[in-house]
């Protein structure tokens, strides 16, 4: 299957009424201005006991481990989110789509998921 992305930006206002932004508020309550780290990082302890604002991680705080933080909140919150795509720079982005789907096959006019042999 493809997939095919074109991305246009473009700047309005709105007013949302009555509306909350699950993953949104998440992401400015926890990941917004905040230094992202692995919960092994030496300098997690001088950090905290400086009162900066840290998130940890259990992975690497990479570009790819975030989108998928953020894939899995979504996911969690009920939301049919087929992928997650985090921009770290203008031309540097990572996406996480979740785990893939074993593709499915009608048998016998039912519809059945296609299994690997067990090796």
């Amino acid at each position: 299957m493809f997939s095919v992305t074109r991305e246009i930006t473009f700047c309005y206002g709105h007013r949302l009424l009555q509306h909350e932004d699950v993953v949104g508020g998440w992401i400015d309550e926890n990941l917004d201005h905040r230094m992202l780290l692995h919960r092994d990082d030496p300098l997690l302890p001088l950090l905290a006991e400086q009162g900066e604002p840290v998130f940890v991680l259990d992975a690497n705080p990479t570009a790819e481990n975030i989108a998928r933080l953020i894939f899995d909140l979504a996911a969690s919150q009920g939301f049919p989110v087929a992928e997650v795509t985090l921009w770290e720079t203008e031309t540097s982005c990572a996406a996480y789509a979740g785990p893939r789907r074993p593709p499915r096959e009608l048998i016998g006019g039912r519809d059945r998921t296609r299994r690997r042999p067990l090796l």
